[in-house]
């Protein structure tokens, strides 16, 4: 190496010693500059800032049964219930209880809850252009402004897993936050108490109709088992006691009848052997018979004559004839007689059984009458039981006041807050450490590279 070169070099090094100590000098100021501009910035502006307080009240959740009882089986089964807690959580943030708030409270008129009260200057502006308004968002009406913006203020939190719950708004005064948390906690537990209450009548009604719906049944079934009564005569007990008292009459008279028939028969069928034999005149019927009688006492004596040594004449003759022909005819007659007996004793009987079997179907149509009227009384009862059964529920119902007790106690109202949520004196020191720490580092990032360019 020449000695030109080497003093070339050296003086290359006497330049960046020199420039060293001045860029690293220049690089402090410039770190402590802008540190000293953010602390400064952040000590100004920090009691400029809007100061914002919360307060809050914590409500116990009590899980309660269908009937809007509190009972200790029911906790234990809706334990940690977060579909539960998330549906008070909707409810507190529900249209209906925030426009409560927001109409006892007036804050229609509050400019710090309706922003229409402190008009946009984008929109001021904007309305000199009439093009440039139509590419903004339609406006919305005050009152959805004033409730979407004291729904934003509200704070709902939940301790861990347990059913305490704290609510809240966020108002730049203290006690406003105080009253419209107060509020809203008055408005949640009214609101529990009108929805048990309606949900109450709603099942009392509907008891009393089913009881109304029950009696006019019950009135319905009643009368159809009366005309029933009235139209079949089964109110006339004492009609089915004649007939079953008739039916044991009529089944004695057929059985006399019956062995009347059986010895008129018998006769009848002896006679008529008799006859054929020509015994007739011993029977009993002949006997009695004093026609027959008299005709046979006639042949006699015509027959003997009337002495010895008399011979019959054409005359006699005749008589004779006559005699036995009449005696013929009388035992003719008696046979007959014994046979229309016979036909009467069976006319009898057969006419005696036609009218059993006439009151037996009586008795059966009686029979399958009561049967009826037995499902109509069973229908009548069960109609009452029923009666019974709805009234009883509609009184237990209706006398039942610990289904208009609320799930929710009241642990603590909202006080008056003392100090402000925002800003939080140890957030916002650490945000102006975290400013500092990245301006200084942006501030570093060029001499960092450059270093690392010249370290290459």
């Amino acid at each position: 190496m020449s000695d030109q070169t080497y003093d070339d070099v050296l003086t290359q090094i006497k330049v960046v010693r020199v420039r060293g100590p001045r860029r690293g000098l220049w690089l402090s100021v410039r770190l402590t500059a802008a540190t000293c501009i953010v602390l400064v910035t952040s000590i100004v502006v920090y009691p400029m800032l809007p100061r914002k307080y919360s307060a809050t009240a914590d409500l116990l959740l009590r899980p309660t049964n269908q009937e809007g009882a509190t009972t200790w089986d029911q906790s234990i089964r809706d334990a940690l219930d977060d579909n539960a807690i998330q549906t008070k959580i909707d409810i507190l943030r529900s249209w209906p209880l925030q426009m409560g708030v927001l109409e006892q409270h007036d804050l229609m008129t509050v400019s710090e809850f309706n922003p229409t009260l402190r008009p946009s200057k984008i929109r001021q502006i904007a309305a000199d252009y009439p093009w440039l308004s139509a590419w903004l968002p339609p406006r919305r009406s005050d009152v959805a402004l004033t409730e979407s913006t004291l729904a934003n203020r509200l704070v709902v939190k939940r301790e861990r897993k347990s059913y305490l719950m704290q609510i809240g708004y966020e108002s730049e005064d203290p006690q406003k936050a105080a009253m419209l948390t107060n509020t809203l906690v008055d408005l949640f537990i009214a609101d529990q108490v009108r929805r048990k209450r309606q949900s109450h009548e709603e099942i009392l009604n509907s008891l009393d109709e089913r009881v109304a719906s029950l009696e006019a049944r019950y009135h319905r079934d009643e009368q159809a088992q009366h005309d029933f009564e009235v139209t079949t005569n089964l109110v006339h007990t004492e009609e089915k006691l004649s007939m079953q008292q008739q039916v044991l009459a009529l089944s004695t008279a057929v059985a006399d009848a019956h062995r009347r028939w059986v010895d008129a028969t018998s006769h009848a069928e002896m006679l008529l052997a008799q006859q054929h034999g020509g015994n007739v005149d011993n029977t009993s019927e002949a006997l009695a018979s004093p026609m027959l009688q008299r005709l046979r006492e006639k042949l006699v004596t015509m027959t003997t004559g009337a002495g010895p040594g008399n011979a019959p004449s054409s005359a006699t003759t005749g008589v004779l004839a006559y005699l036995r022909q009449g005696i013929e005819s009388e035992d003719q007659h008696l046979v007959k007689a014994a046979q229309n007996d016979v036909a009467v004793a069976q006319q009898a009987e057969a006419s005696l059984r036609a009218e059993i079997a006439g009151l037996d179907n009586r008795l059966v149509i009686w029979s399958a009458n009561e049967r009826k009227r037995d499902d109509l009384h069973r229908a009548v009862q069960t109609d009452l039981d029923a009666i019974a059964g709805a009234n009883t529920r509609y009184m237990l119902e209706a006398g039942r006041g610990d289904v208009l007790q609320t799930d929710v106690e009241i642990v603590s109202r909202s006080g008056i807050p003392d100090h402000p949520s925002f800003p939080n004196p140890l957030l916002y020191v650490l945000g102006t450490i975290t400013l500092i720490v990245l301006l200084d580092g942006l501030m570093l990032i060029p001499t960092l590279r450059a270093a690392a360019a010249r370290a290459r």
